[in-house]
């Protein structure tokens, strides 16, 4: 495009302002000219070209000049202005950069203008202003603005922003302030909108005062937030869970880890860790109360090797196939308990008719006997004859997945080595033992973990009963965020009586990248598998006797182990190292509570390994090795480390608070008002976000974000009389420029 002069052509802008001539306000032909006659005066020197001037065939008669300048001051362009015709650039055809009146200061407000008679009046007051030359800006009544208006105005604002100037403010229309909205939300520039607090809409043309301009900028500002040019640069918020450690080969016998194996390599690349402690859950429930392990030498203090494991992943993370397959074979031996039961039933019923028959001859037997001690003991014959006819068959039970505590009373009744409860939700468990605290359901539960002691209850409706041997287990799945939020109320409530601190085997792995997997299972690992299942379930006192367990006595109520010589060293060491020094220098009363609990795993480890290496050989072993202790303590070094990330996730609860509100913030919309307004705590606890859902977590989360330079806190006066001052927080820009 190029400007052609009636004389030589002229393209470069000192070129063209030399061409032209200079008119102070004072002389007659400044407000003679169209320009000036129709927008107002700015009160400072214009630059008029008195030739005729042809742009592709468009005339322009003594049009007013704008010198057009850069972000760093520097003259680049003229724009060359005619009342109701298109604005010219000159060169190029395109602005790169403002035209301005006043001293640009780069630590004081710069006004921003898109309309001419704005430019003009505003260039009366004290402030620096700057014209953003739209094509269309000498035409009457064009006070709507387009998107490629809104495109030239933003990259102004950019431009100045680059250069320096953190202070800039948009006088706007209300028709236009939607369409600004976007520059608004990028915070590089504040909209003052001319539309008064008292609903009166504020012109700045020729027709109002100086004086009237001047003060309605100064208040507008004023009422804006503090402005937030000079925005630090937010700091990484880093969430990043500790570290744990992973299970390794030598820490379970070799079948049972080439079945973990398998199951977690054909479900897609399943993290083993999870389906490991679910099965190593499974065979400690199936072991249960029927043999004991005594850790110490001399001393008759026993323990029972039932454990309650927790796997903790996101969703779909395969908490489920987990589960599955560490219960797998409990499955199949429900099956065959099943076949076992139907068999005995059907005995149960051939033996009450061979009774009705027996009964009959020996009633006429008791008639005839006129001795009164015959007649008892024949009575009593017939008594115990009767009961072993009436005698219903026992349906064996391994687990339950729902059931109330006076229903899980019936099932130990029946299966006095106890019972595994699995939940696939174990959060349903928790809450449920959590409403009904003052029942004895929260008691049955934590009554159950010791394994190895009776249980007596009585109810008005179900009368009394009675657990000879009351001993549970517990396996289930749990997210991140729904634990963290029950962690939250234990550790700072006052119901913390050790509920989830039993969950010894609870784990939260770092999860497996998803490979894609079609291979043909390990059969063998999964029968030898279940072939241990099942040696484990048939094991009786007799067998355990020959496998090296102490028998049961008048002070035992069950068969028991103990270390060999070697294995007791390492258990005394490694007592002496837990309740000796890693628990007394603990930081934190949760995680001593914790490791607390170790002294019931690491011998109910020890005792479950040594069975498996008993039934696999099938021989006597005697006492615990020391191969099964060191495994044991393996295991407890690897829990310990998955129960500091557990419990860190609370015990340093705001950061990941904090990242979970910053994320919120992140994915907020272009046209949310929060990007420009800022919101306050309650405007945040009414969202209801996974994991902000207390307004005490959102005042914690919003704390750590003023640290890292996310927010900025202001503090608002209240508005009635001795009110207290309220907080808004606005929301640093330089967020949304960083792509993490």
């Amino acid at each position: 495009m190029t400007g052609t002069h009636e004389s030589p052509s002229l393209e470069q802008p000192r070129d063209i302002l030399a061409n032209c001539k200079r008119l102070n306000p004072q002389d007659g032909a400044f407000m003679r000219h169209p320009v000036i006659e129709s927008n107002g005066s700015p009160q400072q020197p214009i630059y008029i070209d008195h030739a005729v001037i042809d742009i592709d065939g468009m005339k322009y008669e003594n049009p007013m000049i704008l010198p057009i300048y850069n972000g760093q001051l520097k003259l680049i362009q003229c724009a060359v202005l005619q009342q109701e015709k298109r604005v010219q650039i000159l060169p190029d055809g395109y602005a790169r950069g403002f035209a301005y009146y006043g001293e640009l200061e780069k630590d004081k407000p710069v006004i921003i203008c898109y309309e001419l008679k704005a430019f003009f009046k505003l260039a009366q007051t004290n402030y620096a202003t700057v014209l953003v030359t739209l094509p269309n800006m000498c035409k009457a009544m064009n006070t709507e603005l387009k998107q490629a208006d809104v495109n030239t105005i933003e990259a102004v604002v950019k431009q100045l922003w680059g250069a320096g100037y953190k202070q800039l403010y948009i006088p706007t229309r209300p028709q236009n302030k939607e369409i600004l909205l976007e520059i608004a939300q990028s915070q590089k520039a504040q909209l003052i909108d001319q539309y008064r607090n008292d609903g009166s809409f504020m012109e700045i043309t020729q027709y109002e005062t100086a004086q009237e301009v001047q003060a309605f900028i100064d208040n507008a500002i004023q009422e804006l937030p503090i402005f937030q040019g000079v925005w630090k640069e937010p700091k990484q918020i880093k969430t990043e869970l500790l570290p744990v450690k992973k299970i390794t080969k030598d820490m379970l016998p070799l079948d049972v880890y080439n079945y973990c194996e398998d199951e977690a390599k054909r479900a897609d690349n399943m993290t083993f860790d999870l389906v490991a402690v679910c099965l190593l859950t499974s065979i400690g429930a199936l072991i249960g109360a029927r043999v004991a392990v005594k850790p110490k030498q001399l001393d008759d203090y026993s323990i029972v090797p039932n454990l309650w494991g927790g796997i903790i992943a996101p969703p779909s993370s395969k908490k489920s196939p987990a589960i599955s397959a560490g219960t797998r074979h409990l499955d199949r031996l429900v099956l065959q308990a099943k076949e076992q039961y139907e068999l005995e039933k059907n005995e149960s019923i051939a033996r009450g008719i061979a009774f009705k028959s027996t009964e009959k001859q020996l009633s006429k037997r008791l008639d005839k006997i006129e001795e009164a001690q015959d007649k008892l003991k024949l009575a009593q014959e017939i008594a115990d004859m009767q009961a072993e006819a009436e005698k219903p068959p026992i349906l064996k039970r391994y687990f339950t997945n729902d059931s109330t505590p006076e229903a899980l009373a019936d099932l130990e009744r029946s299966n006095p080595n106890g019972i595994l409860v699995i939940r696939d939700e174990l959060i349903g468990l928790l809450s449920s033992l959590d409403q009904n605290d003052t029942d004895t359901g929260r008691a049955f539960y934590l009554e159950g973990w010791n394994g190895n002691s009776s249980f007596q209850f009585d109810r008005i409706t179900r009368g009394s009963g009675f657990i000879k041997n009351h001993c549970l287990s517990v396996l289930g799945g749990i997210q991140p965020d729904k634990l963290m939020s029950y962690l939250e109320k234990t550790i700072k409530g006052m119901g913390n009586d050790g509920l989830l601190q039993r969950f010894q085997l609870l784990i939260y792995p770092d999860i497996e990248k998803w490979q894609y997997a079609d291979v043909t299972s390990n059969k063998e690992a999964k029968e030898a598998v279940f072939n241990l299942f099942k040696q484990l379930d048939e094991l009786n006192e007799h067998e355990l006797i020959q496998l090296g367990a102490k028998p049961s006595d008048e002070f035992n109520t069950r068969p028991y182990f103990r270390f060999t010589e070697q294995a007791q060293q390492a258990y005394k060491a490694w007592s002496t190292q837990l309740n000796g020094f890693t628990i007394p220098n603990e930081e934190y009363a949760i995680i001593q509570e914790h490791l607390s609990k170790f002294g019931k795993l690491m011998p109910s480890l020890a005792l479950i390994f040594h069975l498996v290496d008993s039934v696999q050989l099938g021989e006597r072993i005697g006492g615990i090795s020391l191969n099964c202790v060191e495994m044991a303590i393996k295991w407890c070094d690897y829990l310990e480390s998955h129960a500091r990330r557990i419990y860190g996730m609370v015990l340093h609860s705001s950061t990941f608070k904090a990242h979970a509100l910053a994320m919120k913030l992140k994915s907020l919309k272009v046209s949310d008002s929060w990007r420009i307004d800022g919101f306050s705590s309650r405007e945040a606890y009414r969202k209801s976000w996974k994991g902000l859902t207390e307004i005490n977590a959102i005042n914690e989360a919003l704390d750590v974000l003023v640290d890292y330079e996310w927010l900025n806190e202001l503090e608002i006066e209240s508005t009635t009389r001795g009110g207290r001052p309220s907080k808004r927080y606005l929301i640093n820009p330089k967020i949304y420029d960083s792509p993490k």
